[in-house]
């Protein structure tokens, strides 16, 4: 695996895991958010009842009754307000693992990507080292033609004609 490679892995765990944890603390908060909605709930199911036994066991009076409804409808506002603000963070939860979802979807693809680009690296480095060995190769041949032409005949380089060796008979 290439360097870019673990650098596009490491980016995408570090998101997912960023992600997740994000994740991980919107339910607490959830849960948490839906516990003290029930127990608020509970709370104005308890302060009903104690109104009912008020308006049972006290006579009743118009402005005592009037401030516990009025604060039976704030407790209501208040519980619609928290209801609200937990579907909130649920849709929250749902667009960060959409954007999670992409984030890894995105970096698999630089993976890939990367992963081509150091290929075809590869393969032009090899084609570079094949027109070396060719300039090599022709450089010799070159040098080869070179002595041949400066060397006296009885050079070693002089023997050969035409690519036979002067032991040699051509037909």
């Amino acid at each position: 695996m290439s360097a870019i490679e673990w650098i596009a892995a490491a980016a995408a765990a570090a998101f997912v895991a960023l992600a997740a944890g994000t994740l991980i603390a919107l339910r607490r908060m959830t849960a948490r958010a839906a516990a003290l909605q029930a127990s608020a709930e509970s709370m104005q199911r308890e302060i009903e009842q104690l109104a009912q036994e008020y308006k049972r066991l006290v006579p009743p009076a118009e402005q005592a009754i009037r401030t516990a409804e009025q604060t039976v409808r704030t407790a209501q506002k208040q519980l619609q307000s928290m209801n609200r603000l937990f579907e909130s963070a649920s849709h929250i939860g749902g667009a960060i693992e959409k954007s999670a979802s992409a984030v890894h979807r995105v970096s698999s693809v630089l993976s890939s990507q990367a992963a081509e680009h150091i290929e075809r690296a590869a393969a032009n480095r090899r084609i570079g080292e094949a027109y070396e060995w060719m300039e090599l190769g022709l450089t010799a041949w070159q040098l080869w033609q070179s002595r041949r032409k400066e060397s006296p005949a009885s050079s070693e380089w002089g023997h050969m004609d035409k690519g036979h060796h002067k032991s040699e008979r051509s037909e």
